[in-house]
């Protein structure tokens, strides 16, 4: 049987790897779908498809959706048409993961921790993303322009599937409602080159995704700075989301707040590259975020963490219900802040 792994950020990739070896999986039989540009070790690149290109569209591209279902169906089934698998994945969100879980030789399906969202209760995440209930019209043209591979509801978990066979995750509080899950041990690298840091700032595209509004986050940004200027603190390392290194991202604008303060404090960039999760497992650095991945899987690598989420969720009642599906670990643990001058 195969082993079908859906990798779409570097958590989903370093607990993918982590399963592997904990289950002893051959490398033969291991199979990769990458997504978002993430970089995955396979055998050779005939282990491995990006699915990043594949759309979905309305019913008058019902040829294209058809294409696609044919292009993963025949790579992951290989030249037999027959090669059964298990397919591990976090969520049946999307409809490349639905067209996956789908497929006739999909046997059994694995749930792999992608970040705080798999923290969520089934509750949790329905008030978070609701969906309206589809009526009869939209779901006959789903069941057309997707085979009636593809539902019309959002759908995060199925533990009540016969094929559900385990959950993999990195804390015991990971995936509350189902059944039965496996704690693996943190998958993060210890790099001795990054053992330096001591204070580095976890910044969220918060206003990119119409969270919190910007100018309200360069604020509790800029109290954050005062306050460390005023412990003593001289130098802090700032790591960007990718989405805030986009052209409309709030990059540029930060920049300018930290050049400001470059006579009291030294603000240094930390390379795309460099995992915070790494930086976490490799030093004692203290982290400063707002609630994020990044703040909670320090808190298990041990780390102090100071969260200003308390100072947003404040002002902003979208926010503070973002702040409540943090997971308990998160919310008991992490040190709330108050700034002055907020």
């Amino acid at each position: 049987m195969r082993h079908l792994f859906y990798v779409h950020s570097p958590i989903t990739r370093l607990v993918a790897e982590a399963v592997i070896r904990h289950r002893e999986l051959d490398p033969k039989r291991v199979y990769w779908l990458t997504d978002r540009g993430q970089q995955v070790q396979a055998r050779s690149p005939r282990y491995m498809r990006d699915v990043s290109h594949l759309e979905w569209g309305p019913l008058r591209d019902t040829a294209r959706n058809y294409a696609n279902l044919r292009y993963l169906d025949e790579w992951i089934a290989g030249p037999s048409g027959t090669q059964r698998f298990t397919f591990y994945a976090p969520h049946h969100l999307t409809p490349t993961l639905q067209a996956v879980f789908s497929s006739p030789n999909c046997v059994r399906y694995c749930y792999l921790e992608e970040g705080i969202g798999a923290y969520a209760t089934h509750a949790q995440q329905e008030a978070a993303f609701p969906a309206a209930k589809a009526g009869l019209a939209q779901r006959s043209a789903n069941y057309l322009k997707y085979r009636g591979r593809i539902g019309t509801e959002r759908v995060f978990y199925d533990p009540f599937d016969l094929r559900f066979f385990d959950a993999y995750g990195l804390h015991a509080s990971v995936f509350p409602d189902l059944p039965r899950k496996t704690i693996l041990p943190l998958p993060f690298p210890v790099d001795p080159r990054l053992a330096h840091y001591e204070h580095v700032l976890a910044l969220g595209p918060q206003a990119e995704y119409r969270m919190y509004p910007a100018d309200g986050q360069r604020a509790i940004i800029e109290a954050l700075l005062r306050r460390l200027i005023d412990q003593g603190i001289t130098e802090l390392h700032v790591k960007f989301h990718p989405r805030q290194l986009a052209p409309d991202g709030q990059a540029n604008q930060l920049r300018a707040l930290f050049d400001g303060y470059r006579d009291r404090i030294a603000v240094a960039e930390i390379d795309p590259s460099v995992s915070l999760e790494s930086i976490a497992a490799s030093s004692d650095a203290a982290f400063y975020t707002a609630a994020s991945s990044a703040g909670f899987y320090a808190l298990l690598c041990g780390n102090p963490v100071f969260s200003y989420a308390n100072l947003m969720a404040a002002r902003d009642a979208r926010y503070a219900t973002i702040l409540e599906r943090m997971p308990a670990l998160f919310l008991a643990q992490a040190q709330f802040l108050a700034l002055p001058g907020l």
